[in-house]
């Protein structure tokens, strides 16, 4: 299996934001609709995304997850932003934006909830974070056995 390492889509800062493969089990990839115009990375040039319908994120449970993330203070946006789950939809409570933690740029993901105990938790704790699949920049590595 290929490793993934995700960075931050501008050319001047390309930092390490997570890494993707078999093995991080604390992420997986669901659709969002809704929301806020993120980041769009394509072809070298970084801009908002021009829709915010059938989105893919990778969805992390855990902030140390991970390598370098940058989150915003509470927000108080009233977008809806919903992820579909098993064919069903889940509305997800936008709380926080997600940005490069060196350079500071973004919004490159949201962080939210889904139910009213991580709503009442001030710590974000709680927190879901989705990262926009086309806000970063992804590097392929071959696994050891490809090469």
């Amino acid at each position: 299996m290929a490793t993934t390492i995700l960075r931050c889509p501008f050319s001047s800062c390309r930092s390490r934001i997570i890494k993707t493969d078999d093995e991080n089990t604390n992420i997986k990839t669901v659709t969002g609709n809704g929301g806020p115009r993120l980041l769009q990375f394509s072809d070298g040039e970084v801009s908002l995304n021009s829709s915010t319908e059938n989105l893919k994120f990778y969805q992390v449970n855990d902030m140390w997850t991970f390598d370098n993330i940058g989150v915003s203070k509470p927000t108080s946006m009233d977008d809806e932003f919903s992820i579909t789950i098993d064919g069903g939809s889940v509305p997800v409570h936008i709380e926080r934006y997600l940005t490069c933690a060196d350079c500071d740029k973004g919004p490159i993901g949201i962080a939210g909830s889904v139910n009213k105990e991580a709503l009442e938790d001030p710590s974000g704790s709680k927190l879901i974070y989705y990262l926009y699949t086309g806000s970063v920049f992804q590097e392929v590595s071959p696994s050891p056995i490809d090469t």
